[in-house]
């Protein structure tokens, strides 16, 4: 049998190459995915603040509650200490008897506004986004995700589809703990194993990272 010529060898290399580069490549987003979805079934971080917040998906009931996230696991992600001197915007909830206001982002890890684990919560029929409007003529105990904070000039990519599964415990007094699973979460978990996506949130490896973020600030009224 004659031998192959050298010159058909380097033709069928570099298809041969692409493709193993491209099999290769798929797997290392698929496991990826699959560790980003196992992040996603528990939520375990620390809090600081007052009062105390129960939540099952939209429905939410906080006596009292100024609750801000420190350092911990959430949106499938790990993230550091947010309350330094410089941080403008962290994860937290604000409630009073009937209604609930929260927000949950995350400025430095662009991935979770990107995978849908953002949003901005307010009381369901609230007119406005002001501190002291949320509650008029809102629906009680009812708080729905947006991708918007119109005082704040805050625009997310997306609502959080994540979000109407939450069921979660947040309490703190001065210090404390939110924890908390997601059976959509768990859901998507277990599809994803057959390839599919239920909330939208694989997130390619090679995919470029936006270069710039919305600036987020806690608004004036919050802060009061």
């Amino acid at each position: 049998m004659k031998s192959t010529p050298r010159h058909v060898l380097s033709l069928l290399r570099a298809p041969a190459l692409a493709g193993l580069a491209l099999l290769l490549g798929g797997c290392a987003n698929y496991w990826s995915a699959r560790g980003r979805d196992t992040a996603d079934l528990a939520t375990l971080t620390l809090t600081t603040g007052a009062g105390l917040k129960l939540q099952a998906g939209p429905l939410q009931i906080s006596p009292v509650a100024l609750i801000a996230d420190v350092t911990g696991l959430r949106g499938g992600e790990w993230f550091p200490p947010q309350l330094a001197e410089e941080q403008t915007v962290f994860p937290m909830d604000l409630g009073v008897l009937w209604w609930t206001s929260a927000i949950m982002v995350l400025p430095d890890i662009p991935r979770a506004e990107e995978r849908g684990k953002e949003y901005c919560a307010f009381p369901a029929g609230a007119k406005t986004d002001g501190l002291f409007d949320r509650h008029a003529g809102s629906v009680p105990f009812v708080s729905i995700p947006r991708a918007t904070w119109s005082e704040e000039k805050v625009k997310l990519s997306r609502v959080s589809a994540a979000y109407w599964g939450q069921v979660e415990l947040a309490l703190a007094l001065g210090g404390g703990i939110r924890v908390g699973t997601n059976p959509l979460e768990w859901a998507d978990f277990l599809v994803g194993w057959c390839g599919l996506d239920l909330l939208g949130d694989d997130v390619a490896m090679e995919r470029a990272v936006p270069a710039s973020q919305p600036v987020l600030k806690v608004p004036e009224s919050d802060r009061r």
